[in-house]
């Protein structure tokens, strides 16, 4: 939806609550799930009850209507948008919430689909380097998925040397159908084949407040007894953060790389998301979704260590010392969440067998008999 095709004409002429009116329309957030073609054209309608102001003493009803101009992608909005309020053709700017547009997020659900093996919400999992800003995200998250204008802080995020999260936790997104993992950060003695821990957490063997270190293989008859509830812990998703300083260093990248990979080998194509991009691009801030030559040498050298295409990676800003939401930071949340929900549908889809106990610890996946024992 283009801001400048959005016309509302107001019966009379007198200053109006504007405010009053901003929200009125605010709240038309169905107009993401219509089925429209891009560009088509189309007039929602609603009714306002516009208060009294002064030297009238009653309020008045108004009827709203629209022109609007159809956009596929909510991440394409402007801004902000034009109310005409009477017939001089004068306009007032109003500039969007962007939580208005976060429905076509809380309409996912892995409901029904075959690989969801009964869960009733998606789990996104949140991997990279140790301080890549992954607790940062949660908070932009759900700032996003918030109605008030203040910015959300429930995730202590780190900034500090070593592991600020040490131990598997989840964030339940209030009104979605999706919830947030978080697990502690990757380095170069964590992680490793003989830990089993990487699969056994996209697989769902892993509780939540399994701690960072703790041993799959020594207690793997504990894990098996308790697969009951797996399927409601099993990963559907993977944004895999990559800090946008560290794409210089070749043994950060490495260790990256062969995380990425396992990933991928147990069929998931991860969404890889540049953390901390507004430390080496500020202009990023303010223009989110735009060309930055910075970044995109950051995106092609990244993108060619890890194997995939430079338009797979998108950059990410988050809250991090700010107090009052910004439009542009909510936009591009949305897009990265958008973009992970998607694939985490399409991992449902393909109905991918829960592995069992014995195939984790033998790395045998081509031989799966989808037994849930040891």
């Amino acid at each position: 939806m283009h801001g400048r095709s959005f016309v509302a004409k107001v019966a009379h002429p007198v200053a109006v609550a504007l405010e009053t009116l901003a929200c009125n329309l605010l709240q038309l957030s169905d107009w993401t799930t219509q089925h429209l073609a891009r560009d088509e054209y189309w007039l929602p309608t609603c009714s306002v009850a516009l208060p009294a102001i002064s030297p009238y003493t009653e309020s008045r009803p108004v009827a709203l209507k629209m022109r609007c101009r159809w956009t596929t992608d909510p991440a394409a909005v402007p801004s902000s948008f034009s109310v005409q309020l009477d017939e001089s053709g004068a306009k007032t700017p109003f500039r969007w919430s962007f939580w208005v547009f976060t429905k076509t997020l809380r309409d996912y659900s892995p409901v029904g689909l075959p690989g969801a093996h009964g869960a009733d919400k998606y789990t996104l999992l949140c991997f990279g380097l140790a301080g890549s800003g992954k607790s940062s995200f949660f908070n932009s998250a759900l700032t996003l998925m918030h109605q008030g204008c203040d910015v959300v802080n429930t995730v202590a995020s780190g900034g500090t040397l070593g592991h600020n999260t040490t131990a598997i936790k989840r964030y339940e997104v209030p009104s979605a159908n999706f919830t947030l993992l978080d697990t502690w950060g990757l380095d170069c003695n964590n992680y490793k084949d003989e830990h089993k821990v990487l699969p056994a957490l996209l697989d769902g063997w892993l509780p939540g407040n399994w701690k960072m270190d703790a041993s799959v293989r020594n207690q793997r008859h504990e894990l098996a007894a308790n697969h009951f509830s797996r399927n409601t812990r099993r990963v559907h998703g993977v944004l895999f953060f990559v800090i946008a300083s560290a794409v210089h260093d070749d043994q950060e990248m490495e260790t990256l790389k062969v995380s990425f990979q396992k990933v991928k080998d147990m069929g998931y194509e991860p969404i890889v998301v540049l953390s901390q991009a507004d430390r080496e691009c500020a202009g990023c801030v303010d223009d989110t979704l735009g060309e930055h030559k910075g970044l995109s040498e950051l995106k092609s050298k990244a993108a060619a260590v890890l194997g995939i295409a430079q338009k797979e990676i998108i950059h990410c800003v988050n809250y991090t010392n700010s107090t009052e939401r910004r439009f542009e930071t909510d936009r591009l949340t949305y897009k990265i969440l958008d973009m992970v929900l998607h694939n985490a549908r399409n991992f449902c889809e393909a109905d991918r067998p829960l592995r069992s106990m014995q195939s984790l610890i033998s790395g045998d996946w081509e031989n799966e008999d989808d037994v849930l024992e040891w």
